[in-house]
């Protein structure tokens, strides 16, 4: 940690956020990379990448409803709720796929069209993973503060994507995509205590007062 302060320039009063935060953005940033490999190996191999271009068709419609509905949401709950909440559904989603994903496995069976559904939800995902990870950080931190703790969150995030490159293709092998999305999920829950604790500590005073 001290080697860290002194790259960076941190201050003594840093150290808790960097320590909170920087093991969030490691584990998301791993979670994110995880998910993604999978899910797209999944889609290419079960689907075919010859739905590709429609898949991204279909995104582009639901991606103004998506944002129409989480701006929604947003108005109609506080700040730190919100972000729990979203925490907890990406934690469901992926949780919930990658059992449907294993039950798939076991069974042999193949349905098109829950890949698309597989598809559509990993990349909401994926985008408002790192969407709520910045959004996150910029909260709890003031503009002087972030200037200096902000590429540490960078470099913890890097470093859990790095992370995940060497876990999906050491274990793709033995595992099958499918246990690397579960995993995904996993590191995301291992994540959730700090988030809960950051936003407790630091964002919800704010919004208090």
């Amino acid at each position: 940690m001290n080697t860290v302060a002194a790259m960076f320039n941190l201050r003594q009063e840093d150290r808790g956020k960097v320590l909170i935060m920087g093991s969030v953005f490691f584990l998301a940033g791993v979670s994110e990379m995880l998910n993604y490999t999978s899910f797209m190996a999944i889609f290419n191999s079960r689907a075919g990448t010859q739905f590709l271009p429609l898949m991204y068709m279909i995104e582009a419609f639901v991606l103004p409803v998506e944002g129409w509905l989480l701006s929604l949401m947003s108005q109609r709950m506080s700040k730190p709720r919100f972000m729990i909440g979203m925490y907890l559904l990406f934690i469901s989603l992926l949780a919930v796929n990658g059992a449907a994903l294993l039950l798939l496995k076991f069974s042999g069976a193949h349905w098109f069209w829950y890949y698309v559904q597989l598809f559509l939800v990993s990349n909401f995902i994926v985008r408002q993973q790192t969407l709520l990870m910045w959004a996150t950080a910029f909260d709890l931190c003031p503009t002087q503060q972030a200037k200096r703790v902000m590429p540490v969150f960078v470099l913890c995030a890097i470093t859990g994507g790095m992370v995940a490159g060497v876990l999906s293709g050491s274990l793709a092998s033995l595992l099958g995509p499918e246990w690397i999305y579960v995993m995904a999920s996993i590191m995301l829950l291992a994540g959730l205590p700090n988030f809960v604790r950051s936003i407790r500590q630091y964002l919800l005073p704010l919004t208090v007062a």
